[in-house]
């Protein structure tokens, strides 16, 4: 293919291990020129990244401008969380294709949502999260699960430091996530407290890393330190079980380091997620667990039946290649893209409420007293219709039209009790010379998020100042912000 038809990607995103398949993918594919962005934020779960690659400051619309200036990509992919607006204003500007690839679900989807909602071309990972931005209002929604490069993941003579008869590897996060401390409970914990030869890997301290975790502290040798990315094959490849836990366990995502595990011609024990039936058959291409008992089931008998385990091994590397390769998943989905007969960034609603956020930010609440009510005619998706509302009670209370905010607030909360709604009705309501109202909204704000810091501030501005009227905090932004 000459050189005028290969097709260049830029890539913005935080380094990480993705983001190294994703090289590996494309150094192999003579018709694709890629480029990444922001190699100085290294990974920051377990394992560091040293690839040679193209960068700039994704802060910026300046800096972005700039790379899409020096780059020329046909497209850019964009994957995890920098900033929504300079990401737009710069593809927009240049008149840039955007792909949006919302890949870190699991415990935030229901952030995330908002932040999908901006883009007009968006990934999800798993069927779940595809149905949910396809009710939700998201125009064009692209499914792909988590995959594998099989030319990298595959199964290698491992050294002696990495041979073992099981392991787990990754960031356990046991105090962050309540999903992976169960996950972790649910595999590791029974093979550490009956002794198998176990090979820890990943952070040591910090958030809940594995020498946090008692009953790994009270067996600290078990526990081997980080590893390259580039011994990833070689980890997987030299114990006979692979332990999988992963923080994407609420509506079927399974992990990203699941597909590269198969792919490496591992056996694998993995935590059972809701929708995992949907891509795997449980002793065909994998096993999975549930339970305590469980596992140390599974792994009495799969250790003593190396032919049965070396079957489900080969064919969950067999599955991989066949359908979760990124190379067949993601390029169709960028061709889709770049097919489009327009170039379209943001979504619709996103382009006509901008200037309504603008207003709102620099301080022009008539403008959005007044331009809130045509926007909502409109039909707008139910999530949009949540945020315009809450600007709109905001609005309400800066000029004055304290009932109007409360009825606002009180409408949005008949579908939901959500802490930022719930703290700025218990403001209007002290506002209003209903203290009794408003603490009671503001006890409720905190016991929906007890770590709500607006709603704690509140209570105990209140509680000092009463019987006086006193000005409370306000919780400007919006979940999204």
């Amino acid at each position: 293919m000459s050189p005028k038809n290969r097709k260049r990607i830029l890539w913005q995103t935080s380094i990480n291990e993705i983001e190294y398949d994703i090289q590996q993918m494309f150094s192999g594919l003579r018709p694709y020129s890629l480029s990444l962005s922001e190699p100085q934020a290294r990974n920051s779960y377990f394992f560091p990244v040293d690839v040679k690659i193209d960068y700039f400051s994704t802060i910026t619309e300046e800096a972005i401008a700039a790379a899409i200036g020096d780059f020329k990509p046909d497209i850019m992919v964009h994957r995890y969380r920098q900033p929504i607006e300079p990401l737009l204003s710069a593809c927009k500007k240049t008149k840039t294709r955007l792909l949006v690839w919302i890949s870190e679900q699991g415990p935030e989807r229901e952030v995330e949502i908002d932040r999908a909602l901006c883009f007009h071309n968006v990934i999800a990972n798993n069927d779940s999260d595809y149905e949910f931005y396809k009710q939700s209002g998201v125009e064009n929604v692209y499914n792909m699960p988590f995959g594998c490069v099989p030319s990298f993941h595959r199964k290698v003579r491992a050294p002696a430091r990495y041979k073992t008869d099981i392991v787990c590897y990754g960031n356990p996060l046991y105090d962050y996530y309540e999903s992976k401390r169960k996950a972790v409970d649910t595999l590791v914990k029974p093979v550490v407290e009956n002794g198998f030869q176990v090979a820890l890997w990943g952070t040591a301290k910090g958030g809940g890393g594995w020498l946090e975790i008692p009953y790994v502290a009270k067996r600290a040798k078990l526990y081997r330190g980080m590893f390259s990315y580039e011994d990833l094959p070689a980890v997987n490849s030299g114990a006979k079980i692979v332990l999988g836990i992963t923080a994407n366990a609420q509506y079927g995502a399974y992990g990203s380091r699941l597909a590269r595990a198969l792919s490496c011609g591992s056996f694998i024990i993995w935590h059972y997620t809701v929708g995992m039936e949907k891509y795997f058959e449980n002793h065909k291409h994998l096993c999975w667990s549930s339970s305590p008992k469980e596992t140390l089931d599974l792994v009495k008998f799969y250790l003593k039946h190396d032919k049965e385990r070396e079957r489900i091994a080969r064919e969950g590397r067999r599955y991989a290649h066949e359908n979760l390769d990124y190379a067949k998943m993601l390029l169709p989905i960028i061709d889709d893209v770049l097919e489009q007969p327009r170039v379209k960034t943001s979504s619709r609603w996103y382009d006509r409420c901008q200037p309504l956020k603008d207003s709102y930010r620099a301080g022009d609440y008539r403008a959005v007293v007044d331009g809130v009510a045509r926007l909502m005619s409109e039909g707008l998706p139910q999530r949009l219709n949540d945020e315009l509302l809450f600007y709109l009670a905001n609005s309400f209370y800066f000029v004055g039209q304290y009932e109007k905010a409360a009825a606002e607030l009180s409408q949005l909360l008949k579908r939901r009790r959500q802490a930022e709604w719930l703290n700025n009705l218990g403001v209007v309501q002290y506002k209003m010379r209903d203290a009794e109202a408003g603490q009671r909204s503001l006890r409720e704000a905190t016991d929906v998020r007890p770590g709500y810091l607006d709603a704690r501030f509140n209570l105990e501005f209140a509680r000092l100042n009463a019987p006086n009227l006193v000005e409370l905090k306000l919780t400007k932004g919006y979940i999204r912000s």
